[in-house]
């Protein structure tokens, strides 16, 4: 698996990443969805469904490892919502999946 440069902000985490992947969960589950709702064939509906699995998994890691930067910048985070975003926070890079 490539590895990326993934430095950022706690600020671009709490405002940008975690409202990104919300929207991407929603457009990528809604059209597995209705591919799976129109399918025809049986082996595209195992195969959609597959899919939709991978990707919840998917985005179970990526949430997990979300969730214990919080926690572990729980001070900052706090401070970046209490100035609502008027402040950067730390520079953090997301934990090895």
């Amino acid at each position: 698996m490539p590895q990326y440069n993934a430095k950022m902000t706690l600020n671009e985490l709490v405002y940008s990443v975690i409202p990104n992947l919300n929207t991407a969960e929603r457009l990528v589950c809604n059209t597995l969805d209705s591919l799976i709702e129109s399918a025809e064939n049986p082996l595209d509906v195992f195969k959609r469904t597959e899919q939709r699995q991978a990707f919840n998994l998917e985005l179970h890691r990526i949430r997990m490892n979300i969730k214990h930067l919080l926690d572990r910048y729980r001070a900052d985070v706090d401070e970046i919502m209490r100035k609502n975003g008027g402040v950067d926070g730390p520079v953090i890079e997301p934990d090895a999946l």
